[in-house]
């Protein structure tokens, strides 16, 4: 289970990567910036579902000494999904070509808040996993 969450951290992280990427060119690429945003998207819900379906109902059922930080983390996931969601509905096509800068601007936000969640559950969820994995194995 850790080995499948940090690969779906890479793919996250590469996700962002690509994103940056383009935003990071003078002039809005319409089709890059599409693919960009979708597979960054993709990747993220990927991440929520296993988080959700596979990461936390195994810690749930795990015999943990202090769960304030799952839990702490669990809550900024939801906050963190209403903001993405904001994001994509304020941030149209349309929109983005007709202020580039603007978009540039609240992109990197986003993405740099989405770096620092996935430091958060490598630095939370990792150990925890580890310790699940070798109290199973």
């Amino acid at each position: 289970m850790l080995a499948r969450l940090k690969t779906v951290h890479e793919e996250l992280l590469t996700g962002i990567k690509t994103l940056e990427t383009v935003v990071q060119q003078s002039t809005p690429d319409v089709a890059g910036l599409t693919n960009a945003r979708w597979k960054l998207s993709r990747a993220s819900s990927h991440r929520r579902k296993f988080l959700a379906d596979t990461v936390y109902p195994t810690l749930d059922r795990a015999s943990l000494p202090d769960r304030r930080r799952l839990e702490e983390l669990r809550a900024a996931g939801t906050a963190l999904l209403t903001e993405s969601a904001q994001h994509i509905a304020a941030w149209s096509t349309d929109r983005i070509m007709n202020d580039w800068p603007g978009y540039q601007a609240a992109s990197a936000a986003v993405r740099a808040a989405m770096r620092n969640r996935i430091a958060a559950e490598k630095a939370i969820l990792y150990p925890l996993l580890e310790a699940a994995e070798r109290a199973e194995g």
